[in-house]
């Protein structure tokens, strides 16, 4: 099987870094609230973290699925923080909420339109 090879040696390391990170993250929230959606998000990060440590060819498929999820949450969910703001409700919209789905937004935009460029 064809092996991924980067042309930045510095975008796999942050990228399985980031991915670490959201990994963790989510297995708390798992474990903290025993929410079935962590648990997809759980598998499919370990998933592309797999891929991307052993340098699988399917790893910019992965990557670009995740990215992809990564940018519809975030757009879904400004795009619901939105409609509450306009259908009067803007004191049940918590500023936590918006900086994580701008985050999601931004991190899933910068994955997908650098994960070529990063390729050698």
């Amino acid at each position: 099987m064809d092996q991924t090879t980067f042309s930045n040696k510095w975008y796999p390391i942050l990228l399985v870094s980031s991915l670490l990170f959201a990994l963790t993250t989510r297995i708390i929230k798992f474990i903290g609230e025993e929410d079935i959606v962590s648990l997809v998000h759980i598998l499919l990060t370990a998933l592309v973290i797999i891929l991307l440590i052993s340098n699988n060819s399917l790893a910019d498929k992965g990557v670009k699925v995740w990215a992809a999820i990564a940018i519809l949450g975030g757009f879904l969910g400004l795009t619901s923080i939105l409609l509450y703001c306009l259908i009067g409700r803007q004191g049940e919209v918590e500023s936590l909420k918006i900086i994580k789905h701008s985050l999601h937004l931004i991190i899933g935009i910068i994955l997908f339109k650098y994960w070529n460029k990063s390729l050698g």
